[in-house]
């Protein structure tokens, strides 16, 4: 729900961002129409509301640009710059993570950082299939399991519902295994992920997941066979 609403106000302050500059072009056009047909008042007014506009623009720019985000970590909030959050949000979208780990160093703190609903760097690269870039936040300090991030959760576990999140985003198809999918579940859990909890069973949610296309293939045979390995 939180990303939905974050996603919400994005698209709102687009909106409203795309509007005031349609309207000062549209002022200016209109200006230089009616300057023509020497209808000079009228025309230095649409000149002055395309300028107004142009100001309210330039001067939300400065302001969101200057504007700090709280990020909670387990030893205090910590205000940040709009700018860190939008280049740490680059490096995701482009899944550099080669920048995010220099960036990482200077910014350590940034693996607490929300990047869908309440999830860190860590989970939502599990979730998104993203071994290198779960391998740069765990060099950060990210851990599995994560008690802090977990805390505002229903749930526990890292691996709780993994099937469901990633095939929900669209990282995975139901019951279809490839070696990403077998090499995201191995760096999770030899990496610390618990794989099974209070009312959490990663051995039986995989198990179901697997079948869920009604083939078992090779691939799907290799992920349970080293289900099995992990288990005992």
């Amino acid at each position: 729900m939180a990303f939905i609403g974050i996603l919400l106000v994005s698209i709102i302050f687009f909106i409203l961002d795309t509007l005031t500059i349609i309207s000062a072009g549209v002022f200016l056009v209109a200006g230089f129409l009616f300057l023509r047909k020497a209808h000079k008042i009228i025309a230095i007014i649409l000149f002055i509301l395309s300028g107004l506009n142009l100001l309210v623009f330039t001067v939300w720019k400065i302001y969101t640009s200057n504007e700090k985000k709280i990020v909670r970590t387990p030893v205090g909030n910590i205000k940040v710059e709009c700018s860190v959050c939008t280049e740490f949000k680059k490096y995701i979208d482009k899944n550099n993570y080669k920048k995010m780990d220099k960036f990482l160093e200077k910014y350590p703190y940034m693996i607490y950082y929300p990047v869908h609903n309440n999830y860190g760097l860590l989970d939502y690269s599990l979730f998104s299939l993203n071994t290198e870039m779960m391998q740069c936040a765990v060099k950060h300090g990210a851990v599995f399991d994560d008690p802090f991030i977990y805390s505002s959760c229903s749930w526990n576990n890292s691996l709780d519902d993994f099937w469901y999140f990633a095939e929900k985003q669209g990282y995975i198809t139901s019951g279809v295994t490839t070696d990403k999918v077998i090499n995201t579940v191995r760096f999770a859990i030899e990496h610390g992920a618990e794989v099974t909890g209070e009312n959490f069973n990663f051995y039986e949610q995989t198990e179901k997941w697997v079948r869920k296309d009604g083939v078992v293939s090779e691939k799907d045979k290799e992920l349970l066979e080293k289900k099995k390995k992990y288990r005992s």
